[in-house]
């Protein structure tokens, strides 16, 4: 047995209209949290971006003060100021590096110790270099004291005949 809906009722039920309160709505939510999300998402893609340029904006800095020829005696207060505020400036960043939620644990201090090895192999590299450049005077140095010691025996003999 079929039953069947009359046409007028039909009519009648396409024509109701049920108002929807879109707050109460659970999609409306999803996509104010998908926004929210994203927001955040890129906020915290900003600040780690920011975390790297000053990254490597400190790094240059500190390089440049190990790369600094100026003998001891020769600072300035100024010199002396700089080199407090760069390595102040890179145990900030450390520190907030640290205790930023985004980062994993420590890579503040991995960072600074990362740069600082650096630095010493780039200064051990140098050290290299300048003792093997000594060695080489010695040895020059040797050879031309062999060669003037011969010939002031030569010009002594000479004088003596």
């Amino acid at each position: 047995m079929e039953s069947r809906i009359p046409e007028d009722e039909l009519e009648n039920e396409q024509t109701k209209k049920v108002l929807l309160d879109p707050k109460k709505s659970k999609f409306a939510k999803k996509a104010k949290t998908r926004d929210n999300f994203e927001q955040r998402a890129v906020q915290t893609s900003e600040r780690l971006q920011g975390h790297l340029t000053e990254a490597f904006d400190l790094g240059k800095k500190y390089k440049d003060l190990l790369e600094d020829k100026t003998i001891s005696d020769n600072k300035g207060f100024l010199n002396e100021s700089r080199e407090k505020e760069i390595i102040s400036k890179l145990i900030q960043y450390a520190v907030k590096v640290n205790v930023d939620q985004d980062e994993h644990e420590g890579m503040g201090s991995v960072a600074l110790l990362t740069l600082i090895l650096k630095c010493v192999l780039q200064m051990r590299d140098r050290y290299n270099d300048i003792e093997y450049k000594y060695h080489l005077l010695e040895k020059n140095h040797a050879k031309l004291e062999e060669k003037f010691n011969r010939l002031s025996s030569q010009v002594k003999s000479d004088e003596s005949k």
